[in-house]
Parts: structure tokens; C-alpha cells; sequence
């Protein structure tokens, strides 16, 4: 489980999937979803989700000159709409850049 959330916080960033975080943890796709229910009660797929809703959340509150779209982008979110609904579920508010 460490290696697997390591990897997924070292690479969420990136065009990762679940068989490549199995991989970097040394077990089998199945055995990492067996692993993550049972440790965590979630999917590897909702621990990739929440690590992308992390980093684009840090990023739109550092306001780094980038838009929410070109953020959500970032993260692996090509869909706005889902970014926007996975996002106000998250923290409670649509994803917004600080006010200037």
C-alpha cells in the first residue's frame, strides 16, 4: 500500500493508470484493488482520482497565472463538467482561482 500511494502521489500529475501503479508496487492489478478495499475501503481509481483533485486544488489556490481549465488539464481532467462536479464534492465549492 505505501508503494502504491507513493507512486500515485509522485505521478498523479502524469497519464498514469492503475496497472501502472501495480506495477510500481509489484502486484497484480487485482491484488492492488483486493489491497486498497481492504486497507482503505476504496479503488486504486478513487485514490488516483482524489491525488488529481489534491494538486489541482493546490494549484488553483497558488493562483499561478494558469487558468481552471488549463489546471483541471493538468491533472488528467480532459472533461470540465466532471472536474467541476468532482471538485465541488471534494471541497465543497466550484474550482475558482483566487480573487487578485
Amino acid at each position: 500500500m505505501r508503494r502504491a500511494l507513493a507512486y500515485i502521489d509522485a505521478n498523479a500529475h502524469l497519464a498514469i493508470t492503475i496497472d501502472d501503479v501495480a506495477a510500481a508496487s509489484y502486484i497484480s492489478t487485482r491484488g492492488l484493488q483486493c489491497a486498497f478495499r481492504r486497507a482503505l475501503d476504496i479503488t486504486p481509481a478513487d485514490a488516483l482520482r482524489q491525488a488529481r483533485l489534491d494538486g489541482a486544488h493546490r494549484d488553483l489556490r497558488d493562483g499561478d497565472g494558469r487558468s481552471v481549465g488549463e489546471i483541471a488539464r493538468r491533472w488528467g481532467f480532459s472533461n470540465s463538467s466532471r472536474f467541476t462536479a468532482a471538485y465541488r464534492e471534494a471541497y465543497g465549492a466550484a474550482p475558482s482561482l483566487p480573487s487578485a
